[in-house]
């Protein structure tokens, strides 16, 4: 027995060795198309604070053809894997971004192949608009030709079924449907018009602006004052500045809503003000879609306008500071225009509906799907009818005012067609707080259930309901009326095709819509059924036609319309009784009332919702900037506030982490629009848990604001000091940068990443330079040494505050590189500013030793 104990021994080694290499999981996957300009890595951590000291726990280099990656670990979860992405431009530092897979975290580590979307670098640099690109130009000439030489093509082709305006160009001769209506009918009419504005104002003056409302005002690119802190008149000259710079672009929406919100910003600072357009704009939809419907009877017509103003998205969209209440307008607009043009033949009324449909095209860029809809409908109706002259002859007609007016709308596709990429890159870098994807058909169906006035996911059977109704509607919209079925009692078929082609159009749409959102969120979705704005008082006319015209049993039609009208009802029962929109004016107020120095203000689940919370307090009084201590820090009442404190590149824990703050205000964010979260409220929950643990809760506030739960904590910065003795590297080249914040110049091209070596971790100069301050800035510093070279354009930029313990020696900064630096001794901080010389010349180095 003696014997076999040393080869049990050596059995056991074996076994246990073995045992835990089998133990270790092996993650692999691929980055999807890796830019040649860049280096790549993945990270797993088990804390979204990528500044802490054992983060990763281990990484993985990327195969720069392939994309291909591996990595093993053996422990427990939770994880998270995050691909890190550096790229070096000409003219400055690395630029480092963090892409998580997903920021709620794995329990266990993935199986199979896990694919990581990087960012395209040369997109990312590029801000400019009027890009003279070829394949850019060649994309936007193209849609010119397209457009252009099709309406000259199609002129040409129908010149010789040209004919005088009048009945021989109006292929609808339906004078029997353009009666006046009676004076029960009119009260009928305005009753709604007086029901319809008192919904509207229900939440109208009361409710502060939410996040699209607010993402519409001129200059929104950065927190700032409105008209530079001017108002009135003198404001003007500021409001068409910020107009000239393009920021509209930054969200891809063309400019009239914009430059209108711009324009009531003038009038006084009450949000409602923001809203009138949106009043206006809704109850003019409401007397539009009557005078359109009533061509299938009175009744019809009453109906369809009372639907939609009762309707909870309709109300909504009325009390918004955004255009899709207009949108609908000029939907609704553009359908009665075109009947209007084929019925009465004459060039003033084709100039009208290509006038309402570009301008509906200015306001937002879905109404450009409508009109080609629209124009095809037209072509293919032309084409069925042209045994009748007049068919051909209105098309020819209409070509005219056409191509008058088509080259606006062009040369604004040029902006469009030069800026989306970027765009789009920006808005891939924000995505991870959005939902993920549902499919297609889940989309889809959340969509028209809004579309129908109802909550996506809460009454799946009024939605059921709907779709009958709807398909009765477009039956009933070209089907022949009457007891003898003779068609001249009906409206002309082709205004029920015209009609029903909106409601085609409108799944169209939002299949282009889910596409275009998981295209460029990385896989995620973002609910926007602002999106149905410009259909949904079509589709509500077509239920209304329905539930009146419908071919079916009267029974069944009450049957279907009892289930869908709960539903409808209780939606807008819900619109009407409970905010929609988070209280951020009452936040703020709140906020500035217990205001201290070196407070900080964020925001959860997504960083950009502190767009309002920003807009808010400019507007609560004078403000200034305050760039000596760091980007993101304002004047507000004598006392420094960060109200960038979220870092957009980088999770919420390692920015929160890492700001010079001493206390920072965090608002739980719920906003949300017919039943469906815009944000991940798990990832808000994740965050705040995060932030009990390593830091200290002062008090929080879950009830006292409508959908904003608010806390505000204490820093703990004796964490951030490190032991006596200690002695750190701090260089500017290891500074994270957010890409907004790059010097404005023009990019000069890209290096390749691999004169940076990637470290391997963090490092400690993120954590002690001052929030958003990138490391090569081109601010016209005065006084610089000549060694310094002051005539550059861009300088490295070092902006530090070093935490002190109470007793403890200041630490000693010693520059490793030519610099000009002051240093200045402060309450629990020593705050260092350091220019070094331009940034095509080494890095500013600082050595810091604590004593």
């Amino acid at each position: 027995m003696p014997r076999c104990l040393p080869i049990l021994t050596i059995l056991l080694l074996l076994s246990s060795l073995l045992g835990g290499t089998a133990s270790a999981a092996v993650i692999s996957g691929v980055v999807e198309a890796p830019s040649e300009v860049a280096d790549y890595e993945v990270w797993l951590v088990n804390d979204l604070d990528l500044s802490a000291p054992e983060q990763p726990l281990t990484r993985a280099s990327v195969d720069s053809s392939s994309g291909a990656w591996s990595m093993s670990w053996e422990g427990e979860g939770p994880f998270w894997i995050v691909l890190r992405q550096r790229f070096v431009p000409h003219f400055g530092p690395p630029i480092d971004l963090f892409l998580p897979v997903d920021l709620l975290p794995f329990e266990q580590l993935p199986t199979g192949t896990t694919k990581l979307s990087g960012i395209d670098p040369e997109l990312l640099m590029k801000r400019q608009k009027l890009s003279m690109e070829p394949a850019l130009f060649g994309r936007w000439l193209g849609i010119v030709l397209i457009v252009l030489l099709g309406g000259l093509v199609t002129r040409w082709v129908l010149r010789r079924q040209a004919a005088p305006p009048g009945d021989a160009s109006a292929p609808l001769r339906a004078s029997a449907f353009r009666s006046r209506p009676g004076r029960s009918e009119r009260k009928a009419i305005f009753g709604i018009l007086g029901v319809a504005a008192l919904l509207r104002f229900q939440g109208m003056f009361s409710e502060s602006l939410d996040l699209l409302e607010v993402s519409y005002l001129p200059g929104i690119g950065r927190p700032s004052p409105f008209g530079g802190g001017a108002t009135g008149l003198q404001a003007i000259p500021h409001m068409l500045r910020e107009m000239a710079e393009l920021y509209c672009l930054d969200l891809v929406h063309p400019p009239l809503y914009h430059l209108m919100l711009g324009i009531m910003r003038l009038l006084g600072p009450a949000d409602w003000l923001l809203r009138l357009p949106g009043l206006a704009s809704s109850l003019g939809t409401v007397w539009l879609l009557w005078l359109l419907m009533r061509r299938w009877g009175p009744s019809v017509g009453i109906l369809s306008a009372l639907l939609y103003a009762l309707a909870g998205p309709s109300t909504y969209f009325g009390q918004d500071a955004t255009p899709y209440a207009a949108v609908g307008l000029v939907a609704v607009a553009s359908v009665l225009a075109m009947v209007r043009a084929l019925e009465w033949g004459r060039n003033r009324d084709w100039a009208i509906y290509f006038i309402v449909i570009t301008l509906g095209f200015f306001c937002h860029y879905n109404l450009a799907i409508l009109g080609i809809a629209e124009l095809l409908t037209l072509l293919g109706l032309a084409w069925f009818g042209r045994s009748e002259g007049r068919w051909p002859a209105a098309v020819h007609r209409a070509m005219g005012p056409a191509l008058a007016i088509a080259p606006a709308p062009l040369i604004w596709v040029w902006f469009h067609v030069s800026t989306f990429p970027t765009v789009a890159q920006d808005t891939r870098l924000v995505a991870d707080t959005y939902a993920p994807d549902p499919g297609w058909a889940s989309f889809l169906w959340d969509f028209f259930s809004v579309n129908a006035g109802l909550d996506a996911g809460a009454t799946h059977w009024a939605g059921a309901a709907a779709v009958p109704l709807v398909l009765l509607g477009v039956w009933g919209a070209v089907r022949p009326r009457g007891a003898a079925g003779r068609r001249e009692e009906s409206p002309p078929f082709a205004v029920g095709i015209l009609l029903i082609s909106t409601f085609v159009t409108f799944v169209v749409s939002v299949g282009f819509f889910y596409l275009n959102v998981r295209e460029h969120l990385g896989g995620r979705v973002f609910y926007g059924f602002r999106w149905v704005g410009w259909s949904h008082p079509l589709l509500i006319a077509l239920v209304a036609l329905g539930l009146l015209r419908g071919a079916l049993d009267r029974r069944l039609r009450a049957l279907l319309a009892a289930l869908w009208i709960t539903g409808m009802l209780a939606a807008s029962w819900g619109q009407v009784t409970k905010p929609s929109r988070p209280d951020y004016a009452g936040v703020v107020q709140f906020i500035r009332q217990n205001l201290a120095d070196r407070d900080a203000v964020a925001t959860l689940p997504a960083w950009f919702q502190r767009g309002n919370l920003s807009h808010y307090l400019m507007a609560s009084g004078p403000v200034g900037r305050q760039p000596q201590d760091g980007e993101g820090v304002w004047l507000i009442d004598g006392k420094r506030v960060v109200i960038e404190a979220v870092h957009p590149s980088l999770p919420f824990e390692t920015t929160a982490r890492n700001s010079h703050i001493e206390r920072l205000w965090v608002a739980k964010v719920e906003e949300s629009m017919s039943g469906r979260a815009k944000f991940s409220e798990e990832i808000a929950d994740q965050a705040l848990a995060w932030a009990d643990k390593h830091m200290t809760l002062v008090e929080r506030w879950p009830d006292r604001f409508d959908r904003i739960e608010l806390s505000l904590y204490e820093v703990r910065s004796d964490d951030l000091v490190p032991p006596p003795g200690s002695e750190m590297l701090l260089s500017a080249e290891q500074t994270v940068l957010n890409h907004r914040m790059y010097p404005s110049l023009a990019s000069r091209g890209l290096q390749g990443a691999e004169a940076f070596e990637l470290p391997v971790r963090l490092g400690r100069t993120p954590v002690y330079q001052a929030p958003i301050t990138p490391g090569c800035v081109d601010w016209p510093f005065r006084g610089l040494k000549e060694e310094l070279k002051p005539e550059a354009e861009t300088h490295w930029n070092l902006l530090l505050r070093l935490p002190l313990k109470k007793g403890q020696a200041a630490p000693i900064v010693m520059p490793q590189t030519p610099v000009q630096m002051t240093v200045e001794e402060g309450p629990g901080a020593l705050t260092v500013r350091a220019v070094g010389g331009p940034c095509d010349t080494p890095p500013l180095q600082l050595k810091v030793r604590y004593p």
